[in-house]
């Protein structure tokens, strides 16, 4: 008889969640405040918006991108950076997931989940129906699309679809609605455990090591020259990868050590390189699709660029035994 172990949540990884307020265009506003008729709370998705995100061109053909996702109310930044991710590196890989039944409106999304099966875990697909109902629920809760930041409920709905799929997977009784599903996901997690259930690959953490090693002359370049190599051969050949930073520590604080990042987050890297002065730069997408995070590199603009020298020298991607902070690299 198979046992199911649920391998994809990490209860000591809580990535912080921001005032949602702070990173919702103004300009967009409430659509509750708006008549029924002109921009109804409720709507129907299928197919033809899933990836396109305009609501009056049926049957044009779309591509997941990390554009479509924005961060509000649930703090599961660790999974819409994965899935941003997967988008930008291997966007069949996001089709290949999702079917829509025009006959009963639903969509089907293929998960994976790891199971002991005797004396050893194998991996299993995991189909889940989501409802017009729990797309609806997810708009009402804020989710990581764009739709719900939109006056007439227009984006690509894959993020949404996606999100209510991992939720409903996270809920012992979807039956009775996915509050609990939605609660469990906005706890925090691992991108690296994102990442499996999308794809069934497995990931690997490249991180910084700490400790008195790592202050040696000579030692902090050669770490992130081999941080460099691996990340660009990763993104050179297709692989999703992900950025994790945790809080710089006091005494870093103190000595005025920075990242640039907000605390406890998880971000898209969507490129690295090295400048005229051989200076690595390390270019992270936010899933807030913006950076008004008050630590240093204020911008609008959901992508910047920080130096690894800096993500070195703060300790904010350096990990313990079984934590996962720095660079996740998928399979």
């Amino acid at each position: 008889m198979a046992v199911s172990v649920n391998l994809s949540r990490i209860s000591a990884a809580m990535f912080a969640q921001k005032d949602a307020a702070s990173r919702i265009n103004p300009i967009i506003g409430d659509c509750a405040k708006l008549p029924p008729d002109f921009c109804p709370m409720r709507r129907q998705f299928d197919d033809k918006n899933l990836y396109n995100g305009k609501l009056f061109s049926p049957g044009s053909e779309g591509t997941p991108r990390a554009v479509d996702i924005q961060q509000d109310s649930i703090g599961d930044c660790y999974f819409l950076s994965a899935i941003g991710s997967i988008a930008e590196q291997n966007p069949q890989a996001i089709k290949d997931s999702i079917s829509y039944d025009p006959a009963t409106k639903s969509f089907t999304v293929r998960m994976y989940k790891k199971e002991l099966v005797g004396f050893h875990v194998e991996t299993k697909e995991v189909y889940i129906n989501v409802t017009q109902a729990e797309l609806n629920y997810n708009l009402s809760r804020k989710g990581g699309s764009t739709i719900d930041n939109s006056v007439c409920k227009n984006g690509a709905a894959w993020p949404m679809v996606l999100e209510t799929a991992y939720a409903k997977m996270n809920d012992s009784n979807p039956a009775d609605g996915l509050k609990e599903g939605f609660d469990k996901i906005g706890e925090g997690g691992w991108p690296g455990d994102a990442m499996f259930t999308v794809t069934g690959k497995e990931s690997h953490t490249v991180s910084f090591s700490s400790g008195f090693g790592s202050i040696l002359d000579g030692y902090p370049k050669l770490q992130q020259e081999a941080v460099y190599q691996k990340v660009s051969r990763a993104l050179a050949k297709g692989k999703p990868v992900t950025l994790s930073v945790h809080g710089e520590s006091l005494l870093d604080q103190i000595m005025g050590k920075k990242d640039n990042l907000a605390d406890n987050h998880a971000y898209m890297v969507t490129g690295i390189r090295k400048d005229a002065n051989g200076e690595i730069m390390v270019t992270v997408r936010n899933p807030w699709a913006n950076n008004n995070d008050g630590e240093g590199i204020d911008s609008s603009n959901a992508e910047i660029e920080v130096k690894l020298s800096d993500l070195h020298a703060s300790g904010t991607t350096s990990s313990l035994p079984g934590e996962h902070w720095g660079f996740e690299i998928g399979g």
